[in-house]
């Protein structure tokens, strides 16, 4: 792991030879206790080897939003693996590669991309969406109706919104969901509305024509007001639709979550636990774990939904959001923060107010060039620098002209009982020279029969070997088989299973090598096979 490491370090490692030691160290005793180092290292590894691949320029408005979503959003989710893992690692001293990702991040990433996409920003003229880049305002229209003009039969559909899922992680969530049995998912780039705040971005995926922000900060959406899970319902109601929060959601049983979609056309499920943890000053340094918690609750969502008879999903965000792990300094915070009378809004990414003095270091634009009713300025910070203000949140941010805070994911899962989807990669235990069992470790290698594809998706295994009644007598090992090779021999993957003390009991008996299949996105397993051997050591551990 210490040569690992020093490779990783001094950028010598390929990703492929990273991955390739640690699908054969995968079956080792110790893998379960580092995964974590090795996650971390795997993760960095992917975010060197963009930042030397990918040019961080963007050639137009449509570009910039072209690129990110289709590979520059990838560097912000291999920074967040990685500060995700590194939070769990043992032993190993990982401040060094830490103190890399994290200048490497910001100063070969972040910085370079919003610079460029700065300029398309200070020529746009009115923010505005297109027929391949909605914008958030037109969400209802032009995801939610075409969901029901484009399938066929379509009477119910749920649409969660997820506070500040940022376009990466909806990517792990759609990727995640592919996985799921006779599911179709696909993920798609919306433009936010400008502010990139919750308050409008909740408004934005109503349905409703006009949006505005009134002198006290409140957002309505067709002269009503959208502040509040029971003002959305209100507004939903229009359309036969409710809403709900994800909580109480989860918290009915099967029987109230069917009956209760059962009442709508549509229902919105509201999800707050990114913002909810990254907007609060005592704990924005856990906003990477929240977007963890966040996919697996989602999924969680999708599962009981689908269970509940309700097979068409669409899952999007009110915005995205800026986030580091270091602390800032001086060249991170804007040369002037506005101060202006009568403000309607402030926070660090942007500010609302009737009227906003020109500078060099902001954006300034009117409500009619953001396409809001009203009468009324706004003025964002240029590219990821800060406004200057007391008590808020700093390293957590959103609301401002980013591609992170402004690219959003909708994310579509598509439920089919008929569909045969991608079907589980097929794979065998190896012949063995044996069937006897006569050392205290059984050496053993599975082979995948085809490739991962499109329309073949990797299987998780776990390897235990165990007496006639069940007992376990071995260590127990997972393999992934995930290879994507055309070649035969390296879609082999190797374990080797050591007999406990346990196993001296059943000398000279017959016991199994069972192996189980993980339930795709649970912690289940469900037993395969059962191979046997006869065990028949000649020395024994004495204890």
């Amino acid at each position: 792991l210490q040569n690992l490491f020093k490779q990783m370090q001094n950028e010598t490692l390929s990703v492929s030879k990273l991955k390739e030691t640690l699908e054969a160290r995968r079956s080792s005793v110790w893998y379960s206790t580092f995964e974590p180092n090795y996650k971390a290292l795997e993760a960095a590894g992917e975010l060197f080897e963009l930042l030397h691949s990918l040019n961080f320029k963007c050639s137009s408005f449509e570009n910039g939003i072209e690129n990110y979503s289709n590979s520059w959003y990838k560097l912000d989710m291999y920074y967040r693996l990685y500060q995700f893992h590194v939070k769990n690692i043992i032993e190993d001293d990982f401040s060094e590669l830490t103190k890399k990702v994290e200048n490497f991040y910001i100063n070969r990433y972040v910085i370079p991309v919003n610079e460029s996409w700065q300029k398309q920003i200070d020529v746009v003229e009115k923010w505005k969406g297109s027929l391949q880049y909605p914008l958030q305002n037109d969400f209802y229209s032009s995801f939610v109706e075409a969901e029901f003009s484009s399938v066929r039969n379509l009477k119910h559909l749920v649409v969660i919104v997820s506070d500040a899922l940022r376009y990466e992680v909806g990517w792990e969530l759609y990727n995640k969901a592919t996985m799921l049995d006779k599911v179709k998912a696909s993920i798609s780039p919306m433009i936010s509305m400008l502010p990139s705040y919750t308050q409008l971005g909740m408004a934005s995926l109503l349905p409703g024509k006009s949006l505005e922000i009134d002198s006290k900060g409140n957002v309505l959406r067709d002269n009503k007001s959208t502040s509040g899970k029971d003002n959305r319902k209100n507004i939903l109601e229009t359309v036969d639709g409710s809403a709900i929060k994800a909580d109480e959601f989860l918290g009915f049983n099967s029987k109230e979550r069917k009956e209760f979609l059962s009442k709508y056309r549509v229902v919105y499920i509201y999800q707050n636990k990114i913002d909810s943890i990254g907007h609060k000053k005592d704990s924005e340094l856990q906003a990477f774990e929240a977007c963890n918690d966040t996919v697996e609750q989602l999924l969680t969502m999708v599962r009981k939904i689908i269970t509940a008879n309700r097979y068409n999903i669409i899952v999007t965000a009110d915005h995205g959001f800026l986030y580091q792990k270091k602390e800032l300094d001086g060249a991170d915070f804007n040369t002037e923060t506005p101060s202006e009378p009568n403000t309607i809004y402030k926070d660090r990414r942007f500010i609302i107010a009737p009227s906003i003095s020109k500078s060099s270091s902001i954006n300034v634009f009117t409500s009619s060039q953001l396409g809001l009713q009203g009468n009324y300025e706004a003025a964002f910070p240029k590219s990821i620098t800060r406004f200057r203000l007391q008590g808020s949140c700093s390293l957590f941010v959103h609301g401002g002209t980013s591609l992170q805070e402004v690219v959003l994911p909708v994310v579509k899962i598509n439920y089919n009982t008929k569909r045969e989807g991608a079907s589980d990669v097929e794979y065998k235990l190896d012949a063995s020279t044996s069937s006897i069992i006569s050392t205290s470790v059984l050496a053993l290698s599975f082979s995948q029969t085809e490739a991962i594809s499109s329309a073949i998706r990797q299987v998780q295994i776990r390897v235990e070997l165990v007496t006639e009644n069940g007992d376990v007598i071995s260590d127990s090992h997972d393999i992934i088989l995930d290879s994507t090779s055309e070649k035969f021999s390296e879609r082999r993957k190797k374990v080797s299973l050591t007999l406990s003390s346990d196993a001296d009991k059943h000398n000279n008996q017959e016991v199994f090598v069972v192996v189980s299949k993980n339930v795709p996105n649970t912690s289940q397993y469900v037993i395969e096979y059962r191979v046997p051997y006869t065990l028949k050591r000649t020395f024994t551990i004495d204890f």
